[in-house]
Parts: structure tokens; sequence; C-alpha cells
């Protein structure tokens, strides 16, 4: 590990493109501002390992939420994810098959997890609802005699 001292105000480069910048000390905390390019992802670790513990999820692996609040007349939602403690956005745009309008509050949904300049979007959002249903009709099937 590199241990480093700096003072307010200085810069800390890691490779040609991050650089991390002390903008105060206060108490026993340090205010750090980050500049890194878009496909560089930066979290807090205690984010980072929520977000490995739910199977590295992150760039293209598909990651599960509840939608927590869908304006169907503005086209875009918001879905919950309990791993990260996070509620993300999501456009209609970025729903898979285009079902946006059958897409309501309270549903589960697998989506694609994106850092854009504004923070993480949703993409691929599809409902699980018809998997589930399809899950329970197979084990009513199934148990017939």
């Amino acid at each position: 590990m590199l241990v480093l001292t700096r003072r307010m105000n200085e810069i800390l480069k890691i490779g040609d493109d991050v650089s991390i910048c002390i903008l105060g000390i206060s108490g026993g905390q340090v205010r750090l501002g980050i500049d890194a390019p878009k496909d560089v992802e930066v979290h807090r670790e205690e984010i980072w390992l929520k977000i490995k513990e739910e199977g590295g999820n992150t760039g293209d692996h598909p990651m599960t939420g509840t939608i927590s609040n869908i304006l169907q007349h503005k086209d875009y939602g918001f879905i919950y994810v309990n791993k990260i403690e996070k509620t993300v956005f999501f456009h209609s745009n970025n729903v898979a098959d285009g079902c946006f309008a059958q897409l309501s509050d309270g549903d589960d949904v697998e989506f694609v997890l994106k850092k854009e300049k504004k923070g993480f979007i949703a993409y691929s959002v599809k409902s699980l609802e018809p998997i589930l249903e399809l899950e329970n009709e197979i084990t009513t099937i199934s148990n017939l005699p």
C-alpha cells in the first residue's frame, strides 16, 4: 500500500485519467473530489462490496429490484435496488420489448445497471412478474394427479 500525505487542494493522479483532490478535512473525515472518465466506476467501499455481493452486478450483468415509482405520463420511473440501497432511474426507452405501459409500482424487475454522467441508470428493464406467474402455473400443473 502506498501511503501519502496531502494538504488541502492538492491532487493525487492515478494513471492519466483519474485525479483525486483533497477538498476538505473536518474532524476525522477527509472530503475528496474524484475526476474519472465515465467508464471508470467509482464507489465507496461499502457500496462496492454490496454490488459484488450481488454477483458483481455492474456493467452488463443483470440485477433485480422493485419499481418504487413509475410515472406513466412522463415515460420514466424508479427502481429500488435493495442490495445497494439505492433508487435508480429508468426511461420507457430502456424497457425491454417496449412493455413500459404494463409495468406498475411494486413490480419486480431485472435490468442492467450502468453509470452515466448524472448517476446510475437502469437499461434492458424487464418484468419478472410473468416469470413468477409461469413458475406458479408450472408448479400447479406438475402437482396434478
